[in-house]
């Protein structure tokens, strides 16, 4: 469905998450895939039920980051980050996810695109694991 007054080869953008400085300062206007980058992040690494208003957006991706086998449930971390992008983010497909665990951290690599462009983009963001620094679940 066309945005109006948007013509159809003009390509959105916004803010993206997580906050970066620009040489103009904080808030810089960033392309799509940037802005789906942003979003997608936004929908997997917010806990379900912390959200006001919106007690339904999120992942329950952090009760699984945390455990300390969280390489060996790479199929759940997978399936939990399809189904954010599927139910939060229409507008980014993912095409692979992957875990790995490097030290004390966990790194989530993700390979995606946008709905209306084939171009596969790839990134990555790491989380330190509770349990290797000897933390306990509540």
């Amino acid at each position: 469905m066309p945005i109006a007054g948007l013509q159809p080869k003009q390509k959105l953008r916004g803010l993206t998450y997580p906050v970066t400085r620009y040489p103009g300062g904080y808030w810089g206007s960033s392309g799509p895939v940037d802005c789906a980058w942003g979003d997608l992040l936004s929908a997997i690494l917010t806990p379900v039920g912390s959200r006001i208003m919106q007690r339904e957006y999120g992942s329950g991706l952090h009760r699984v980051l945390f455990d300390p086998n969280t390489v060996a449930q790479g199929a759940v971390v997978q399936e939990i980050i399809f189904t954010a992008a599927e139910q939060w983010c229409p507008h980014v497909v993912v095409h692979e996810v992957g875990v790995q665990q490097e030290g004390r951290t966990i790194q989530v690599a993700v390979s995606f695109s946008l709905a209306d462009d084939n171009t596969e983009h790839t990134r990555s963001f790491s989380t330190v694991n509770a349990a290797a620094l000897g933390a306990q679940h509540v």
